[in-house]
């Protein structure tokens, strides 16, 4: 409002100079002169406020280059470090087990029979069959098949079965006990026939140490 009043004040001063010069003479105030106030309220409004600003556009223009490239939503399924590990079959094939030869395993192969006599009337008879991994006993014994095929494979046991080198022992003249013991059959293909008896030293080991897993004990 002060920059209407100054801007109005200097109009008048201008108006009155153009009058006197027109006058040829100085200055006259007759009193019907306008005053500042009444030039103020001749003038137009001036809005001492700026004019308004361009308004900026709400959205940019469609044919603008986007800077950043769009992520895809999903990364590739083979992006991963580790290797999926293959399942294992639930069920072995049944043909694997056909595939084993005859005899592999720990044990010989052997079809032995055994009569016992343990010399007070009492006698028992047994079988026992070997084949690779498989162990079996029957008739009258209370052996354990797995022990006994095991001893067949030891060296000293095969020596005793299939050699006559036992015959040729110095043996301790001790009587062990009236038990005889025969064992028959074969061993790898190899034929057994062997006699067992405790009348002496070699035979008491015989019975009770190196072929303790095929015979029974003494009475």
């Amino acid at each position: 409002m002060n920059r209407l009043r100054t801007l109005a004040t200097i109009l008048l001063a201008i108006s009155v100079a153009v009058s006197c010069s027109d006058d040829g003479g100085g200055a006259i105030f007759t009193g019907d002169e306008p005053s500042a106030n009444d030039v103020l309220d001749d003038m137009p409004e001036i809005n001492d406020e700026p004019a308004d600003q361009p308004s900026e556009p709400d959205d940019l223009p469609n044919d603008q280059p986007n800077d950043e490239p769009n992520e895809p939503d999903d990364q590739p399924n083979d992006t991963t470090d580790e290797p999926s590990e293959p399942s294992e079959p639930d069920d072995e094939p049944d043909d694997q087990l056909s595939d084993q030869p005859i005899g592999a395993g720990p044990y010989p192969i052997a079809d032995l029979a055994f009569d016992v006599n343990q010399g007070n009337g009492a006698t028992s008879t047994s079988r026992l069959a070997c084949l690779g991994d498989t162990a079996t006993f029957t008739g009258d014994t209370a052996l354990v098949a797995d022990h006994a095929c095991l001893a067949l494979a030891e060296l000293e046991v095969r020596d005793r079965l299939l050699t006559d080198d036992h015959l040729g022992r110095r043996c301790t003249q001790q009587y062990g006990g009236p038990e005889v013991a025969r064992i028959t059959g074969t061993l790898d293909d190899e034929p057994i026939d062997a006699t067992i008896d405790r009348t002496n030293g070699c035979g008491i080991a015989d019975w009770g140490i190196l072929l303790a897993a095929l015979l029974p004990p003494p009475a």
